[in-house]
């Protein structure tokens, strides 16, 4: 007849061991050594199924991908919690009502950035961030007098400042750049099924791929940036997705915008370029993991341009009141 298990009094201290039963041990009218040897198994059986209690391992558990099945409802801090439980508890329906209750101060609870009363001061996990990193610098653009198609500029050295106040100092810059090349457009641009056809006065240097800005034209949405899909001087082609139309006038250039730029940990900045122009995308182009844009220069065809260059300290006059640097 069975019976049910009795609940072992004492918790198992050791790993079951192997012992081996020899014919004289069955002599033994009391049997002492094999029910000593099922009581072991019993005892530590009972206490895996839990009548002794909470299971307790002395090593991890792995379930080699196989699920946990039935949880119950945590209670305690370190309980695991079943999907249910999670979604009922921390999932987007739970949540809902909250931020519904708060209606258009949703983000009340959140940090302010823009408040100086809440910034933190010692922070630094942004000084180390890939490409342009919300920082400033010292820096101004100087350029000096044009000398055989060729300009002398000077990123003064100065202090490039993180975004938790802390600074590393950098080396000034002097650079001698090209004057860009631009050439007058002969007769008129035209435009026909997203393709834009036009031709220079004189003969070009121009080639296919090359980055291109186009200034000055009677129809201001001819003038831009482009990449040239065909060059044959004096001809040249570019894409634009635009309404067929055609404009006189105008100058195309290319190789007028250089970007200086401080990699972390560096005391000297390094230049990229030339761009066809100073567009996001072509910041961006030019940034590199670990660096940060310290400096715009811009070049015409005869000088240094003040108004389309900057760096952290350029006054906001110098650049037409309008500031092209600073903090990001």
């Amino acid at each position: 007849m069975a019976t049910t298990p009795t609940t072992p009094s004492t918790t198992p201290t050791s790993p079951l061991s192997q012992i081996v039963l020899h014919k004289d041990d069955l002599n033994d009218e009391s049997l002492s050594l094999l029910n000593q040897i099922l009581t072991n198994h019993n005892q530590l059986i009972n206490y895996l199924l839990g009548h002794a209690g909470e299971i307790s391992l002395n090593n991890h558990l792995n379930l080699n991908g196989k699920r946990i099945k039935g949880v119950g409802p945590a209670t305690d801090p370190t309980d695991v919690v079943s999907q249910s439980f999670a979604n009922s508890n921390y999932g987007a329906a739970a949540l809902q009502p909250a931020f519904d209750a708060l209606g258009k101060n949703v983000m009340q609870t959140y940090r302010q950035l823009s408040n100086q009363n809440q910034r933190e001061r010692f922070s630094s996990f942004l000084n180390n961030i890939v490409n342009t990193s919300p920082t400033t610098n010292t820096s101004i653009v100087v350029f000096g007098a044009p000398s055989g198609g060729f300009v002398p500029v000077t990123i003064t050295g100065g202090l490039h400042q993180f975004v938790d106040g802390s600074q590393e100092p950098y080396a000034a810059f002097n650079d001698s750049l090209p004057l860009a090349t631009g050439y007058n457009i002969s007769g008129s641009l035209s435009r026909s099924g997203g393709v834009v056809s036009g031709a220079t006065t004189g003969a070009n240097a121009l080639t296919a791929g090359t980055t291109v800005a186009i200034v000055g034209s009677a129809d201001s949405s001819f003038n831009g940036q482009f990449v040239l899909t065909s060059a044959s001087s004096p001809n040249f082609t570019y894409n634009q997705n635009a309404p067929n139309a055609t404009s006189a006038g105008g100058t195309i250039t290319f190789g007028s915008v250089y970007m200086y730029l401080r990699r972390t940990g560096q005391s000297v900045l390094f230049r990229v370029g030339p761009f066809g122009a100073d567009t996001w995308s072509n910041r961006l182009s030019g940034s590199f993991d670990g660096s940060t844009l310290v400096a715009v220069v811009t070049v015409t065809g005869s000088a240094g341009s003040d108004a389309a260059s900057s760096a952290g300290a350029t006054p906001p006059a110098q650049t037409g009141n309008v500031r092209i640097f600073g903090r990001l």
